[in-house]
């Protein structure tokens, strides 16, 4: 079946509506158009509406926008007048299968996919374009090729970072990853977790992670335990932490959880001039009022780069 807005259609079966625009279909349904394929056992089209709803053995592949889905029960809105981008929502079936998928990304500050001749040696092989989003979670919602969220026992894999939480939200416009609700970031020598969780990407390549509520820190047989923890990272690997310490009752930070963070900074192999402890007596005034910086190592606090880091996190 070749439909007046171009798209493609096989199946087993068809019952047509002509006085809805509907085209019910069962049975070995493929769908073709520009941006690419989907395949189902059952699926139900409103070409006037550019709706497609999809169920059983669903599997989408989109070589525009660059994604794949598989498993759920789906639908489908194309771009049309009234809607500028696709949009797909793609749920848990009720024989529990839930759906993945597989996300290239796009961000507004990420190099082309495509650059010049003269630009390709300014263009890493690895470039981080290319590194996609493996989610999965009970329900997940795309729109373009730049937002996707996610709720449901949801877990995202992207290169060597594993993360997890009841809801994930990505943002390609403020090149944002926020996880909320029991949020946890694996990473090859470390974990994060923490109520909420926000991964800032540059250029599409991550450079920060923060946790924010009861933050904890892991790092093999060591735990650091704070209000905030904050990961800044290097081509993917740990460069620098900053952490604010839990004050005893004479507002100091326990030295407990002091010589904690002074074995976890050997542990993670850090630098011992890129971490930095932050001691808070009002956590409205982060790195301002009375608030000061502890340190075993004063070289690395008492230098400009110490006010190059409190513009960072102010």
């Amino acid at each position: 079946m070749l439909c007046s807005d171009g798209v493609e259609i096989w199946a087993d079966s068809s019952i047509s509506y002509a006085a809805t625009g509907l085209d019910h279909l069962i049975g070995n349904i493929r769908f073709l158009d520009d941006a690419g394929e989907l395949r189902a056992d059952e699926a139900r089209y409103f070409s006037e509406q550019g709706r497609l709803q999809a169920s059983g053995n669903v599997f989408v592949q989109d070589t525009l926008e660059g994604f794949t889905i598989e498993n759920g029960a789906l639908v489908y809105l194309r771009p049309t007048d009234f809607r500028e981008e696709a949009e797909i929502t793609v749920s848990i079936t009720d024989d529990l299968s839930r759906p993945r998928a597989i996300l290239l990304m796009k961000s507004e500050d990420a190099p082309l996919a495509n650059p010049e001749p003269e630009e390709v040696l300014e263009v890493s092989e690895e470039d981080s374009l290319d590194i996609p989003y493996t989610v999965e979670g009970d329900r997940i919602f795309l729109r373009g090729g730049s937002y996707f969220y996610s709720v449901g026992d949801v877990m995202i894999e992207r290169d060597s970072i594993l993360a997890f939480a009841d809801s994930v939200e990505y943002d390609g416009d403020e090149e944002t990853v926020h996880l909320e609700g029991s949020a946890k970031v694996e990473g090859s020598n470390y974990n994060l977790v923490g109520k909420t969780i926000d991964m800032v990407l540059e250029a599409n390549s991550l450079n920060t992670i923060a946790a924010h509520e009861e933050a904890i820190l892991n790092g093999e047989d060591l735990t650091i335990t704070s209000p905030e923890i904050r990961l800044y990272m290097d081509d993917g690997l740990l460069n620098r932490l900053v952490a604010l310490s839990p004050l005893n009752g004479n507002e100091n930070p326990s030295s407990s959880w002091f010589h904690n963070l002074l074995q976890l900074e050997k542990t993670l192999n850090l630098p011992r001039t890129h971490w930095n402890i932050l001691q808070m007596r009002s956590w409205r005034n982060l790195c301002g009022g009375s608030s000061t910086k502890v340190s075993s190592a004063r070289d690395s606090l008492n230098v400009d780069s110490s006010l190059k880091l409190r513009n960072q996190i102010g």
